[in-house]
């Protein structure tokens, strides 16, 4: 005969084998964690006490932790959301303990632990948290922004004019008589000034900046057809979510009439008065055959038949709805 040993088979508290205490809150704990193991892909952390589910949400891995007590299952089990820094309705910011599963607060022994754990995957995978940037994202982020500060910088540095010169160094070849004539002549200076490599260079960084300015200016220009494109979108998607907010208001607003018009008491005062109307044509269809001195028997007969057959069928429809509904 073979036996099945795969997680999730005949298993008992301890892991491998049934608890043997045989009491009935140890027979209920271990089919709970059966339940457990068949519904859900568990790893088991300390036998009968600690489990963990894995599952993904948006590509991310996620861990439902599953704890129970010493008085389990006279007491719920502790749910914990691990794996990823982040936030969701039903976890506390803090451990990650999940307190917002109406299961777990409705929790009672005849529960069904499995059941309740699924749930509360499915809750995470069709309504996911938000995630939380971690600790060595947010590092990445802050390198990715000092390399762009970088780069901003060795690029306007590209840009800089050269540092002055030593002025020393400039005259240390010039002779003390052509020097003198310098000092005495501006034409001579302002010759000798022009001619520095020194010059050149704050020049030749002047027409590049120059020509980095004309080719940013072009980039603007030619972005600004983009631009206007986006703008122009960005106005018509605004539009659009404005047309149907209102049409929704609209739905809403015929929703609740519809609501009120077809709740049950609105349906049992409406039964209601169609019986009352329905009794007063059937007295006066009866009130013009007395008053009449020479009354057609046959077409009374006929019309007083009708009139007290609808009048009956809409009371007894009145009385059956009234108890369907429990009135």
């Amino acid at each position: 005969m073979a036996f099945n040993f795969r997680l999730g088979g005949a298993q008992g508290v301890g892991g491998n084998t049934r608890n043997p205490t045989n009491t009935p809150i140890a027979d209920i704990r271990y089919r709970h964690i059966h339940s457990l193991k068949e519904k859900c892909r568990v790893e088991v952390e300390t036998p009968g006490t600690n489990f963990r589910v894995p599952f993904q949400v948006r590509g991310k891995p996620l861990n439902l932790k599953v704890f129970l007590p010493s008085n389990f299952p006279q007491v719920p089990p502790v749910l914990y959301l691990t794996g990823q820094p982040l936030k969701h309705p039903w976890v506390e910011d803090s451990k990650g303990r999940i307190v917002g599963c109406h299961l777990l607060q409705e929790w009672d022994m005849a529960s069904d632990l499995g059941r309740v754990v699924t749930y509360a995957i499915r809750q995470f995978t069709d309504n996911p948290p938000h995630f939380l940037e971690s600790e060595q994202g947010r590092g990445v982020s802050r390198t990715i922004h000092h390399q762009q500060q970088q780069h901003h910088v060795s690029s306007s540095s590209d840009h800089k004019l050269p540092p002055l010169p030593d002025v020393d160094s400039l005259i240390a070849d010039l002779s003390i008589n052509r020097i003198k004539e310098m000092s005495n002549s501006e034409d001579l200076l302002s010759e000798f000034v022009e001619e520095l490599p020194y010059i050149d260079d704050c020049n030749n960084t002047i027409k590049s900046l120059k020509t980095h300015l004309i080719d940013l200016a072009s980039q603007n220009i030619s972005m600004e057809p983009d631009l206007t494109r986006a703008k122009n979108a960005l106005k018509q998607v605004q539009e659009e979510i404005g047309i149907r907010s209102r049409s929704l208001q609209e739905k809403v607003m015929q929703q609740q009439a519809l609501a009120e018009q077809f709740n049950p008491e609105a349906i049992v005062h409406t039964l209601a008065a169609e019986v009352v109307k329905a009794e007063e044509q059937s007295e006066h269809i009866l009130s013009e055959f007395r008053d009449d001195s020479q009354p057609d028997v046959a077409a009374f007969v006929k019309n007083y038949r009708a009139a007290k057959l609808l009048e009956h069928s809409r009371r007894l429809k009145s009385k059956l709805y009234r108890k369907s509904i429990g009135m």
